[in-house]
């Protein structure tokens, strides 16, 4: 009677730790669906980063968090060419005028059926290793075969960091044309001005076959 009952409480508990685990994540699919949904829409980062990956700020102080939630998405018209370049940040000190500089990009590259597609970013001044509160960084591979859409997405999110970077990989199997918009964001130290930062980096479309 006693091993019947622990067997039932291990039932329920591994149960109910499932359904909060599945309340707090979506698959793939969803992801992306809901990804190109929301593309150009009026909404912060916070939120965006929030309904793509919900899990994301579980361990994220709630002033950073915070901080998300009051920037507003950076977005590009992914059907537009645009040259590859390198996108900073900047911000100071105050009286004491220290400059806080960094560097973002985006890249793609592809091996057999493979493609890499990765946003990074990292600070420069005050020193290549000067850590910020948090960094945030959104990658996403845009297709186009007649249509654009997002058909791969990575987010890394790290507090006290300085460097970060996004990157995954998409097999493909017809060939078509793919371009990297990355999203990139972050908090500096307390009494830097601005607090924070946002700004967006893509490649040109590619041909991949």
């Amino acid at each position: 009677m006693v091993v019947s009952l622990v067997i039932m409480l291990m039932i329920l508990f591994v149960g109910v730790g499932s359904a909060n685990s599945d309340s707090a994540s979506i698959t793939e699919k969803e992801r992306l669906e809901l990804a190109n949904k929301l593309w150009g829409t009026d909404i912060t980062y916070g939120e965006y980063i929030e309904q793509l990956f919900p899990e994301a700020y579980d361990k994220s102080p709630d002033a950073t968090t915070k901080s998300y939630y009051d920037m507003e998405v950076s977005w590009t018209n992914p059907a537009a060419e645009g040259p590859d370049s390198k996108q900073t940040f900047t911000a100071t000190t105050g009286l004491t005028r220290s400059v806080y500089f960094g560097v973002a990009n985006s890249e793609l590259d592809y091996d057999g059926s493979e493609i890499t597609y990765k946003t990074w970013q990292r600070m420069v001044l005050p020193t290549p290793y000067t850590k910020i509160p948090s960094m945030s960084v959104l990658t996403h591979l845009w297709r186009d075969d007649g249509d654009e859409e997002i058909v791969g997405i990575e987010l890394e999110s790290e507090n006290n960091v300085y460097e970060l970077e996004a990157e995954d990989t998409y097999d493909y199997s017809s060939s078509a044309y793919y371009r990297v918009i990355g999203q990139y964001s972050g908090v500096y130290p307390s009494g830097v001005t601005p607090p924070s930062f946002n700004g967006i980096s893509s490649t040109d479309w590619e041909h991949v076959s």
